[in-house]
């Protein structure tokens, strides 16, 4: 891109969507944007962070030639987008009149779900093995016979 083109681009940025930006150079710097300071035919004054560190609020001044690209980091308005970026887009993208961000509706309430009784907790009826193993009855039987000490075995106090 040339000057001309570069300024002209930055000159489009709206200043709510400045901090978006990443400004890659040719020397393999990329320089995340905070805010625009001077837009000027020749080169970008411009306050933000070498891309990758917190050292935020630093100045650099670009010279267009400089620059190997600009990056939007964050989602934008689609408005924004076409207001800083329309002639460049693909021609099959709506480049219609600018229309004002709508502003977000409240989400509608979902339906409360219906109030979920738990099932009982009854256990299953016990029923008589056939196989060998003991039913309920013969159970009781066996716990009554030790507990009374009638199964042979003595118990100690």
């Amino acid at each position: 891109m040339t000057d001309r083109e570069w300024s002209e681009l930055f000159r489009k940025v709206p200043e709510e969507a400045q901090n978006a930006l990443l400004i890659g150079l040719h020397n393999g710097t990329n320089i995340a944007v905070q805010d625009f300071l001077r837009v000027d035919d020749r080169f970008l004054l411009l306050r933000g962070r070498i891309a990758g560190t917190s050292d935020t609020g630093q100045m650099f001044c670009l010279p267009y030639d400089k620059l190997l690209y600009c990056c939007v980091t964050r989602p934008l308005p689609e408005n924004v987008i076409v207001q800083i970026f329309g002639e460049l887009l693909h021609p099959l993208v709506d480049r219609g009149p600018l229309v004002e961000a709508e502003e977000p509706q409240p989400p509608t309430p979902a339906p409360e779900p219906a109030p979920v009784t738990p099932p009982a907790l009854t256990p299953p009826p016990l029923s008589p093995s056939s196989a060998g193993t003991p039913g309920l009855a013969s159970l009781r039987e066996r716990l009554r016979a030790k507990l009374s000490g009638s199964s042979g075995e003595s118990r100690k106090p």
